[in-house]
């Protein structure tokens, strides 16, 4: 359908593969092999719709299946792209804001207490990311990471959720 410039449909058949792909239990790490994939494929289409986030969507996707597969570095370096590409357009806001939530847990788990200076760099690219409620809690759950503080830490996660 991307060689047919038909990129309306190919994202629908997308769609409709990821919501089956993760249903189908002995498959798990092929969702991300989809996505890299998908990605390849949107990045050597010449006909792609600047206003539309085709490839930063399925990144996205990417990077939260890598997390959830423990690959911390690789998902970290995923949402790092995404929010540099994507850090002057305004009208996606909650998605960049999204992924600096993302990156930074990404961050924290790949990093530990030198978390901060990636929360630190998103601020920089994302200037509404530090005005954020998840920016003071992130930091905060770093704080109490450095103390050593679970109980603390414990609560400031349930309230990022």
């Amino acid at each position: 359908m991307i060689i047919q410039d038909d990129l309306d449909g190919a994202e629908k058949f997308t769609e409709y593969v990821i919501d089956i792909l993760p249903t189908c239990r002995s498959t798990k790490w092929l969702v991300a092999e989809y996505y890299e994939h998908i990605i390849t494929i949107f990045e050597h289409s010449k006909d792609l719709d600047p206003d539309k986030i085709y490839l930063d969507k399925y990144k996205l996707k990417l990077a939260e299946n890598v997390f959830l597969h423990r690959h911390y570095k690789w998902s970290l370096k995923l949402f790092t792209q995404i929010i540099e590409g994507n850090k002057d357009k305004s009208s996606q806001k909650d998605f960049v804001t999204r992924c600096c939530v993302c990156g930074s847990l990404a961050a924290i788990l790949s990093k530990g207490i030198h978390a901060r200076k990636k929360l630190e760099k998103f601020s920089k690219l994302y200037d509404d990311f530090d005005q954020s409620c998840q920016y003071m809690l992130l930091n905060k759950i770093i704080e109490y990471w450095q103390k050593r503080d679970i109980e603390m830490l414990e609560n400031t996660v349930f309230l990022l959720e």
